[in-house]
């Protein structure tokens, strides 16, 4: 008799099939009966054990149902093989076990009913064409007899379920029915079975990822530390071999006067001499102290003395320090606060006042034959070019000359400590000032161009309206 359910979807791999071979990968690793005759089952490691002795019980209660010795449970695999995974033998049975054997697509009568979806009993398997005795010859076990039926999920074929006898004619159209019946239980435990194994494959996969990420970021991280220390290393050796060179100088013009001294000692002693080596080596000295007190400057942060300053009245106080000098070279200087006279900015007015003398000592130094300084400030929004902790109203200051300007450079290294174009010069006044305006929360920019001037702009932020 053959009863036809109905028929499936085209087949192919699905989520289900993805998890099969980590179902069979598992065969034997585990026995539900004390012996033989309790029957066996594939349970592989952290798979669905429940789903697992489902199918079990259900194979030896149809064995029990069908007065049948032995039986199995076929898993398909998307090629359409079938992989004997679960069987049953019954006590007093001789036979191999023959879990993890495969047959071919279409091999057999279970091929046959796993390929049509057709529901099949076979009274006599030695007179059937599609009868495939090659795992008889594995088992030792002689089939006579069979009924088998596909297991069916969600229009998919998913293995097939086998009951066989040793004595020809075992089976009936009753049985069949039964087997057909109980059929959709076997199926749904192995369903269930791969997408659990399926699941926890793909979670031990997410879990190898974020290992595998954790590590890298880990290793990104040590990397980036690296480069800082090798960048900081770097930089230092930068500023020791710059502070050497500086410092070296005068020390080489102090121990040349020195010697001159002592050699005037031991001479005749002119007293313009010793005044003129003394005076070197005085001026030489003062300009070491210099340096050092510069350089402590540069190193210290914003100590105090932190109050609501205007703008307008520190630049007013560091241009009267130049005043003289910008007579002389014929310099004239535009003020224009207009625009902020009603914002105040919260700063150390001393510190404050050492950037704008510093800004406008290098506009006047820039400017030897003249020319006109213009410092205007400006109600300003930092851009995205700003850092980003910084407030949105702000002030800026710009300082713009009519200088040499400068190459790009020069330009580029201008905030670098001992960096400098001027014969005597010492190479830290930008470098002190970029580090007071961004101590006070604040930026330093400065743009220029050869033979038409620079332009220096500072960013503080506001503090609200003056009184």
């Amino acid at each position: 008799m053959v009863i036809r359910p109905s028929p499936p979807a085209k087949q192919g791999a699905s989520v289900a099939d993805q998890g099969l071979h980590g179902l069979l990968n598992g065969l034997g690793d585990s026995e539900t009966g004390a012996d033989e005759s309790a029957g066996s089952d594939i349970c592989p490691e952290g798979s669905d054990s429940a789903g697992t002795n489902v199918l079990t019980q259900v194979l030896e209660q149809m064995c029990q149902a069908l007065r049948a010795p032995a039986g199995s449970i076929m898993l398909r695999e998307s090629d359409g093989a079938l992989l004997i995974g679960f069987t049953t033998i019954g006590a007093g049975v001789s036979a191999k076990e023959i879990r993890g054997e495969r047959l071919a697509p279409g091999l057999g009568i279970a091929g046959w009913v796993a390929d049509s979806c057709v529901p099949t009993l076979v009274p006599s398997v030695k007179s059937d064409p599609r009868w495939y005795d090659g795992i008889d010859a594995i088992s030792g076990f002689d089939t006579r007899s069979l009924c088998c039926v596909p297991l069916m999920a969600e229009d998919r074929v998913v293995g097939a379920i086998e009951i066989v006898s040793d004595r020809e004619d075992a089976f009936t159209d009753d049985d069949l029915s039964l087997l057909l019946a109980i059929s959709p239980i076997a199926a749904l435990a192995l369903e269930n079975s791969r997408l659990h194994i399926v699941a926890r494959d793909r979670v031990r996969e997410l879990t190898r990822l974020h290992d595998e990420l954790r590590l890298l970021l880990a290793e990104r991280e040590t990397t980036q530390e690296r480069l800082i220390h090798a960048e900081k290393l770097s930089a230092l050796g930068r500023l020791t071999g710059s502070i050497a060179h500086e410092v070296n100088n005068p020390l080489q013009a102090v121990q040349g006067c020195l010697e001159l001294l002592e050699e005037e000692f031991a001479g005749d002693g002119r007293a313009d001499r010793l005044e003129r080596y003394l005076a070197t080596a005085r001026n030489e000295t003062t300009r070491i102290v210099r340096i050092m007190q510069r350089l402590r400057d540069f190193y210290s942060p914003v100590r105090g003395g932190m109050v609501s300053v205007s703008v307008g009245e520190v630049i007013d106080s560091a241009l009267v320090a130049v005043r003289d000098q910008m007579r002389q070279q014929g310099i004239s200087v535009i003020c224009d606060y207009s625009a902020t006279t009603a914002i105040a900015v919260r700063a150390n007015a001393d510190q404050l006042r050492q950037v704008f003398l510093n800004l406008v000592s290098n506009a006047v130094e820039a400017m030897p034959t003249g020319g006109v300084l213009h410092i205007e400030t400006f109600a300003d929004t930092l851009t995205d070019n700003e850092p980003a902790a910084l407030p949105s109203q702000a002030i800026r200051i710009e300082f713009r000359d009519e200088g040499q300007g400068m190459s790009p450079e020069v330009l580029a290294n201008i905030f670098e400590p001992f960096f400098t174009t001027k014969p005597n010069g010492a190479g830290l006044g930008l470098s002190i000032s970029y580090g007071i305006i961004q101590s006070h929360g604040g930026w330093l920019a400065a743009e220029s161009e050869v033979g038409v001037g620079s332009v220096f702009s500072v960013w503080l932020p506001a503090i609200g309206a003056e009184g």
